[in-house]
């Protein structure tokens, strides 16, 4: 799990957007606190919302430059 945060935090100025998927209330309650922290847009699913997450984070288009 470790090396996992490591390699994402390489990359996180990349990131347009987060999707946290979970149902755990003090990881959500953590994610709303911290979200300012964070580029791009974040939002939060629960589990039985993965499959929208999974489309919401996936339809993101550039704005042209």
């Amino acid at each position: 799990m470790w090396e996992d945060f490591k390699v994402g935090m390489e990359h996180v100025r990349h990131w347009e957007r987060i999707a946290l998927i979970t149902d755990v209330d003090w990881i959500g309650n953590a994610m709303k606190i911290f979200s300012f922290l964070m580029p791009g847009d974040v939002r939060l699913f629960s589990l039985a919302g993965s499959d929208q997450a999974r489309e919401w984070v996936t339809s993101y288009e550039a704005p042209a430059s």
